[in-house]
């Protein structure tokens, strides 16, 4: 699967009322529902790519603060050990690497995830800001 930019700028952000007391939600809350393994590091890259963008927006929008992307790095180990401590869903794209080799894909991997973001992040704005861009 190739990366799309036009995927993650259309993220569904599902707001939640900032109003109620509402419990942190889960991972799965921002990167899916998964029912297989991903098969390989461009589809787990897109796949977090989304989740990371909607739990930036989640932030924003119900805990009022802009999350810094050594944060969402963070964010990410703790997605990435939470799945090899359930399904193993991905994780295993990255531990079964020889450690320090593991360490170091999960650094790039986060790395690109972080700069699909920034990426679609900066394409909303330039929309916003050019409505003439936003003809499809």
């Amino acid at each position: 699967m190739e990366f799309n930019i036009e995927t993650l700028v259309n993220v569904d952000t599902e707001e939640v009322d900032s109003e109620d007391e509402v419990e942190f939600p889960p991972d799965r809350f921002f990167y899916g529902e998964l029912t297989e393994k991903v098969s390989n590091i461009d589809d787990l890259v897109e796949i977090m790519s989304r989740g990371i963008l909607k739990l930036k927006n989640y932030m924003k929008t119900t805990e009022k603060v802009d999350v810094l992307p050594e944060d969402l790095v963070t964010t990410l180990d703790y997605w990435f050990q939470h799945d090899s401590e359930r399904e193993n869903y991905f994780d295993y794209l990255i531990s079964e690497q020889p450690n320090p080799t593991s360490a170091v894909l999960f650094d790039k991997v986060s790395q690109k995830i972080i700069q699909n973001v920034e990426d679609a992040e900066k394409v909303v704005e330039d929309s916003k800001a050019d409505p003439k861009q936003n003809t499809s």
